[in-house]
């Protein structure tokens, strides 16, 4: 039986997403997207993020208790539920792999230039070990408390820096012009790809009527979070500087500074952000575990741990330099979130309306 988690603990999940990869890259590939207009663009993608939460919840509404496997499963059987699942399982373990490089990367550059990245990478897989045999309900009890810590950081940062902006570089407002703001960056929507992981949920939150106001809060939040991380980047660093390798939140957090005896405040956010990321990839790798464990129908899932582990270290050395980092991160991932979170999702979840519409509408003629 499925530890169940609750609403709010369900709401941190899907927020420690979105906040790991603002962290990282997040802000720095939509400006390198859309320019000047960034702040614009995302409160225009947002809108559409929740237009499409709402259609999710919609659809769920009509499955109480039941994620994207078993409504895969209602539609195609077995083979398409089997194909949705090898597909997200893929989707996280990859992505969740070069996030993991990528942040690893960073703490190289910044504290363990003399150290082997396979060493730094290496005691982030032990930590995520020791999660995972906790369960996934003693990951969202932690996580849950992390999260406050995290994302007041992010605001923090905003507010603490603001002596250093240039209000110059958010103009022109339109960037480049309408269709780079509303129609190439639409792909920005990807920003919101932790809806990937709000379509495992139901079966694990405790009341099925809460999915809803998880749902709308996880837009909201993000919403408020990527505003924030985006102005903060834009209005410091002038947009040619995205080439930067080391994340930009943090090079913003180095700028901080309280008299001469409070400086260099960067390293306590650096640890808050070491906890998040292990928080964030032990998560993953517990819902991909039960994915993998629901599909091959699975006793015992503490003896793929290791072995799924050692597997996303595996994948986490594939990329050779920092600049394949960030083809990752920046084109891969934004096509992938693309394609299966919102295109193939949308996909099964309309199909999966039809069908229900249709055998509710036989049901009614029978009774007539």
């Amino acid at each position: 039986m499925r530890d169940k988690i609750g609403s709010l603990e369900a709401l941190s999940l899907l927020l420690v997403v979105v906040l790991n990869h603002v962290i990282l890259s997040l802000p720095k590939n939509v400006i390198a997207k859309t320019g000047s207009s960034s702040l614009l663009n995302i409160i225009f993608v947002s809108i559409l993020a929740f237009l499409f939460m709402m259609f999710i919840v919609r659809i769920f509404n009509k499955f109480p208790g039941h994620d994207i496997l078993n409504i895969s499963s209602f539609i195609g059987g077995k083979f398409l539920k089997y194909l949705t699942g090898i597909l997200f399982l893929i989707y996280f373990i990859s992505f969740s792999s070069i996030t993991l490089r990528n942040f690893a990367e960073n703490l190289k550059i910044i504290y363990f230039q003399n150290y082997s990245i396979t060493l730094i990478l290496f005691l982030f897989i032990l930590a995520i070990i020791g999660c995972n045999y906790l369960g996934i309900k003693s990951i969202a009890r932690g996580n849950f408390i992390v999260l406050p810590v995290l994302f007041l950081s992010i605001i923090f940062i905003f507010f603490a820096t603001m002596k250093n902006f240039n209000y110059q570089d958010i103009f022109p407002i339109l960037g480049d012009g309408f269709y780079s703001t509303f129609i190439s960056g639409m792909s920005n929507i990807y920003a919101y790809s932790a809806i990937a992981v709000f379509y495992f949920l139901p079966r694990y939150v405790e009341y099925n009527s809460e999915i809803k106001r998880i749902g709308y809060s996880f837009i909201i939040i993000s919403f408020i979070l990527l505003l924030f991380s985006i102005a903060t980047v834009i209005l410091i660093f002038p947009v040619i500087s995205n080439a930067e390798q080391i994340a930009p939140l943090y090079l913003a957090a180095r700028l901080i500074e309280f008299g001469r005896f409070f400086q260099r405040v960067d390293a306590i956010f650096l640890l808050v952000w070491i906890i998040s990321v292990v928080s964030y990839l032990s998560f993953i790798f517990a819902l991909s575990i039960n994915i993998f464990k629901d599909l091959f129908n699975l006793k015992n899932s503490n003896m793929l741990i290791c072995s799924w582990t050692l597997l996303c270290l595996g994948v986490s050395l594939i990329p050779k330099n920092l600049v394949q980092i960030r083809f990752f991160t920046n084109v891969i991932y934004r096509n992938t979130t693309l394609g299966l979170v919102y295109l193939f999702g949308f996909i099964i979840l309309f199909l999966a309306n039809i069908k229900l519409s249709k055998e509710n509408k036989k049901e009614r003629v029978n009774i007539k």
